[in-house]
């Protein structure tokens, strides 16, 4: 079975990103809004430089926060380090095992919550066909 939610994602330049990547980007932007993620192309970078730039939207311009060599950080670890530059102002070990607990919740949460609408649009879809027996990754819905 496809699982549809889990699918990569074009890009506008032709290229494709993973779910993951698009989730993780998602759930950045919805803990701070200043924050953007910009992704270089591998035609524009050399060997080891970094894939991805989190970057800080301030009023005198991007400002760089984080970089990332590879898209297979770019999960809850790369939420953690966010959460955690946030929480070292204070710099207490619980605040640091928060951080990591959050990115891992907000990580499961996303994914979740895509697998719901993927859902949701398997049947909404399944209801609108006129059809009496609906087939979709082998399972038969009647």
């Amino acid at each position: 079975m496809v699982d549809l939610a889990n699918l990569p994602i074009p890009l506008n330049d032709g290229h494709w990103v993973s779910a993951k990547v698009n989730r993780t980007i998602e759930l950045l932007q919805e803990y701070d809004p200043n924050l953007t993620v910009a992704w270089i192309p591998p035609e524009l970078r050399e060997e080891g430089d970094e894939a991805f730039l989190v970057l800080e939207m301030t009023p005198q311009g991007p400002k760089p926060v984080f970089a990332v060599k590879s898209e297979e950080y770019m999960d809850e670890r790369l939420l953690e380090a966010v959460y955690r530059y946030d929480t070292q102002k204070h710099g207490d070990v619980l605040s640091e095992i928060d951080a990591r607990n959050k990115a891992r919740r907000d990580m499961v949460r996303k994914e979740h919550q895509d697998q719901m609408e993927e859902a949701h649009d398997l049947a909404a879809h399944v209801l609108r066909s006129n059809k009496i027996r609906y087939r979709h990754n082998g399972v038969v819905y009647e």
